[in-house]
């Protein structure tokens, strides 16, 4: 997994990362990238994945998530 972009959004108490994420097969599923992002960046409950993106005949995904600080924000 690369992190191609990651921006702190203060005001939402929260981050804003997009990241590259290596895939073999049909593109994954919001919890499987959900579960991937947890290894990487903590708690996979502070995940809200934005957007999933792959390209015709890609072997790689791009996902954009925001990664809350905590429940409350």
């Amino acid at each position: 997994m690369d992190v191609l972009n990651e921006k702190t959004e203060k005001l939402f108490e929260r981050k804003q990362v997009t990241v590259s994420i290596p895939v073999e097969k049909a593109t994954p599923s919001r919890q499987e990238v959900q579960d991937e992002l947890g290894k990487k960046f903590g708690s996979k409950e502070l995940i809200a994945i934005k957007e999933i993106r792959q390209n015709f005949g890609e072997k790689k995904v791009q996902v954009t998530a925001r990664i809350y600080n905590s429940k409350e924000a």
